[in-house]
């Protein structure tokens, strides 16, 4: 099946997450939320989305049996290569 959730209002409302089982495995495309430029978001990504999301991962390996696979914009740079636009902080984010 297919689901738009993870079955926690405070994240579901934003629409991150579109999971589809198939008979071998589960995928997870995700949009992870950032922290925002000035962090604002840190406290709900760190304390709050991470950790409901690993459960929801593990939780739905455990339910079926089967591997799940996560892809998306994990909002994760661990080198500054990593980053499209590392070069160009300076410039306003735009929509």
């Amino acid at each position: 099946g297919v689901s738009y959730t993870m079955g926690k209002e405070e994240h579901d409302a934003e629409g991150r997450i579109i999971t589809i089982d198939f008979p071998q495995f589960s995928l997870a495309n995700l949009y992870v939320p950032n922290s925002g430029q000035k962090l604002e978001r840190l406290n709900y990504r760190t304390e709050q989305w991470d950790t409901d999301l690993l459960q929801f991962m593990q939780n739905k390996e455990k339910d079926r049996g089967v591997p799940v696979i996560w892809l998306g914009d994990l909002n994760v740079a661990h080198k500054a290569y990593d980053a499209w636009n590392d070069g160009a902080r300076h410039l306003t984010k735009q929509a």
